[in-house]
């Protein structure tokens, strides 16, 4: 799940009374819970709280919004069910632009106007592996760039102003979630066999590499403690950084935070500047 708050959100799939929904828990002492009405298939996907504070996630043929305010779903209006198949989270850039990634190697980029009101007008599609090749959810970096990673071992950077890639690199193995935007133009990767690399996000060199031994589960967190976390087999790794903390960016990374909360609104930092962490 996801948190708004301390509310845990899903998304269902299936074919029982609860499937394709949105699925809210509102109090944790006697399992409270509040539901949307039917909205689509969320198979593979899991949904995000945008900077806005709506709930949006990609479903096996289209996307659908929704808000949860005072025990109370709002929903909107999933988009026409089309040939695509969203897979993972989105993305956020702001200004109501929503990124999804699909099952044919492509990211759909919706730019929504009332997302509660009207559905998302039709996509601008971006190939970035061929059709055989998945792709994970992408990742936001300060600058906009969106980073993904395909099933064929490569890291892809797409600038916000350009459909071509600025940079795409052969990684030493699958990644073994979305790549972490750090602070300072650092991008952080950890793949299946255990290696965890940091690469510059101007161009992809790698600034360091380390071996953990083991392979990596999840994504990789960065605190704004200046530590970076990871997960392997009956372990927690933690590793100094070359620079504190997360992105500053609407979403930068697969979980947005060390909490793993996909909530946007929720700050990293203090009002005065203190780790949160």
């Amino acid at each position: 799940p996801i948190l708004q708050g301390s509310k845990p959100i899903v998304a269902t799939t299936g074919s029982a009374l609860f499937s394709s929904i949105f699925f809210g828990v509102l109090d944790d002492v006697d399992a409270t819970k509040t539901v949307t009405n039917k909205l689509a298939d969320f198979a593979s996907n899991m949904p995000a709280i945008g900077p806005d504070g709506i709930v949006y996630s990609g479903a096996a043929q289209a996307v659908a919004t929704a808000q949860l305010n005072a025990g109370n779903w709002t929903t909107g209006i999933a988009t026409t069910e089309s040939s695509r198949y969203y897979r993972g989270q989105p993305a956020f850039r702001g200004g109501g632009v929503v990124i999804l990634a699909s099952s044919t190697g492509a990211i759909d980029t919706f730019t929504f106007i009332n997302p509660l009101a009207s559905p998302a007008p039709s996509p601008v599609t971006t190939q970035v592996a061929s059709g055989i090749q998945g792709i994970s959810s992408p990742t936001i970096a300060d600058d906009g760039t969106a980073l993904l990673a395909t099933d064929d071992r490569h890291l892809i950077a797409l600038p916000a102003d350009k459909s071509l890639p600025r940079w795409s690199i052969l990684l030493p193995d699958q990644l073994a979630a979305p790549p972490t935007n750090g602070s300072g133009g650092i991008v952080y990767a950890g793949t299946v066999l255990g290696d965890i690399l940091a690469l510059n996000l101007a161009d992809g060199s790698t600034l360091w590499k380390f071996s953990a031994g083991a392979p990596i589960h999840g994504p990789l967190a960065a605190g704004c403690d200046g530590i970076l976390y990871a997960a392997i087999d009956g372990a927690v790794l933690a590793l100094a950084l070359d620079a504190p903390g997360l992105a500053n960016s609407p979403w930068p990374m697969a979980s947005h935070d060390v909490r793993g909360s996909g909530d946007a609104r929720r700050p990293l930092r203090s009002a005065t500047g203190a780790c949160l962490e």
